[in-house]
């Protein structure tokens, strides 16, 4: 409830054998409602998945030989389980993690609902927020999209104050130029100091 998106198929947490709610029923229930404050998975999950339209067994008639199409836009909250080289399925069908790998390429990745709604909302953040603290993130040169959010979120939203947690001194430079900051920046090599800073 805190990735800021809501999933067609949940799987509860449960004792004993697995249990699943249509997306629709389980955000239907007060308690599960999607909270105010989010996680923002830019670069989505390892328990996130989607459909592939292929049958982990041969049908028995050909009739049921085809994913239905809505199923193709559907997105799981799941543990997929993989068994030596064979992927993980749901409900008979073959999934797959909607996950951005470290490629150069990521265009294609982006087009998918649950990618751009959530690059929406973590621009939307970005935008308003006036207190940044980026922890551990050495914004790869080749990570284009992430240098974009930033340039955009920042270009008139003026920061407060930027705490930077990471060894390499050397991205301060980097976050201060992509979120447009100028003042001094808070720098700890590790969570341990950051942590002892905000207590003192």
């Amino acid at each position: 409830m805190a990735y800021g998106i809501e999933f067609n198929e949940v799987q509860l947490h449960r004792a004993g054998l697995s249990t699943y709610v249509e997306g629709r029923r389980f955000y239907s229930h007060p308690s599960n409602k999607l909270y105010p404050w989010r996680i923002l998975k830019l670069h989505g999950s390892l328990n996130w998945f989607r459909y592939i339209p292929f049958r982990k067994y041969p049908p028995i008639d050909a009739s049921g030989d085809q994913l239905p199409k809505k199923k193709l836009k559907e997105v799981l909250l799941i543990e997929g389980r993989w068994w030596f080289i064979q992927p993980p399925d749901f409900q008979g069908w073959l999934i797959e993690p909607l996950i951005i790998t470290p490629v150069l390429y990521k265009a294609q990745f982006y087009k998918h609902r649950v990618f751009s709604d959530i690059w929406k909302q973590a621009q939307k953040e970005l935008s308003t927020c006036k207190r940044l603290v980026v922890v551990g993130y050495s914004f790869a040169p080749t990570d284009f999209h992430v240098r974009k959010l930033f340039l955009d979120a920042f270009c008139n939203n003026s920061l407060e104050q930027l705490v930077v947690v990471n060894p390499d001194t050397s991205v301060v430079q980097t976050v201060k130029e992509l979120s447009h900051f100028s003042k001094p920046v808070l720098v700890c090599k590790d969570l341990q100091e950051y942590l002892r800073s905000c207590a003192g």
